[in-house]
């Protein structure tokens, strides 16, 4: 298997360990939020900055709604992509609206992978809040169908990506 398959994968096995453990310890809503990198690179100077510029967003939603941190754990550093971890005191569907509005309305909310778990460690979707699946960020169609197919070449995904970011310093 190519070495930067592994790497992604090994990453995605990794958070879901971390995942585990932080619902035991605390038993409640846990948001693991990643930057939604297309391509191999996964972590550079511009994927960091996306994602603490995304921490932000998290943390000041958050705040505006009047949900508590109990927990939070960031690695920035990761060859994955950096990943973050929030354990909060709130319904796990309230807080999956929450992220899917970050998603949806924030300028970079696009380049964002925040995911909701509950605190049985089901992961809330968006079909859960009848809400419709994440659109690409080339065609506007379901972001899923354009991956599966591989409608559009990684390279245009990649440009695009970078676009976005460039548009919203």
């Amino acid at each position: 298997m190519n070495k930067s398959i592994t790497h992604i994968l090994d990453g995605r096995e990794d958070r879901f360990k971390k995942q585990v453990e932080i619902l035991k310890k605390f038993q409640n809503t846990l948001i693991s939020f990643t930057v939604n990198t297309p391509g191999v690179e996964k972590n550079n100077e511009k994927i960091r900055e996306i994602f603490i510029r995304e921490e932000k967003v998290i943390e000041k939603i958050l705040k505006e709604n009047k949900i508590s941190i109990l927990y939070k754990n960031t690695d920035l550093y990761k060859s994955s992509g950096p990943e973050g971890f929030i354990s909060v005191d709130s319904k796990a569907k309230k807080v999956k609206k929450l992220a899917i509005e970050i998603e949806e309305k924030t300028a970079i909310g696009r380049l964002f992978d925040i995911d909701v778990l509950d605190s049985k460690g089901e992961k809330i979707s968006r079909r859960d809040l009848n809400k419709p699946s994440r659109k690409c960020i080339i065609c506007g169609e379901d972001a899923r169908l354009c991956v599966r197919s591989r409608k559009h070449k990684i390279e245009e995904v990649v440009d695009k990506f970078y676009s976005i970011f460039e548009k919203n310093q």
